[in-house]
């Protein structure tokens, strides 16, 4: 029975499996942000429409007020990981497609940007 009871120690390299973790979310959350208000810039620059910055700020904050107070329950049970890596690969696949559309277009649309705001 020796070692049936043992307890749960530390991961060796816990510190930099943190570090690289939390560095991995701030650059995620910087380009996220980055990309966001670069696209409202851009509304704001082509249009001069208050009401399409109004439309483009609501729909940027629109998931996070609707989505909060019922999504949470649902999340706790899936895999966390899952959780950090999928968001990530959706915003990057939406901001390829813009760079793309942006070089091989020569503008964006304004649908286009509204999507990517609200993903």
């Amino acid at each position: 029975m020796k070692g049936q009871f043992s307890m749960q120690t530390t991961p060796p390299h816990w510190q930099r499996n943190i570090a690289i973790f939390l560095l991995g979310q701030f650059l995620s959350g910087i380009t996220s942000m980055t990309v966001q208000y670069a696209s409202i810039l851009y509304l704001t620059a082509k249009t001069g429409s208050a009401t399409i910055l109004s439309i483009a700020t609501l729909l940027g904050m629109l998931p996070t007020i609707l989505l909060r107070p019922f999504v949470g329950p649902y999340i706790d049970r899936l895999n966390k990981k899952m959780l950090l890596i999928v968001p990530d690969i959706v915003a990057a696949k939406v901001a390829l497609i813009l760079i793309a559309v942006g070089e091989f277009g020569g503008f964006f649309p304004v649908w286009l940007i509204f999507l990517s705001l609200l993903v």
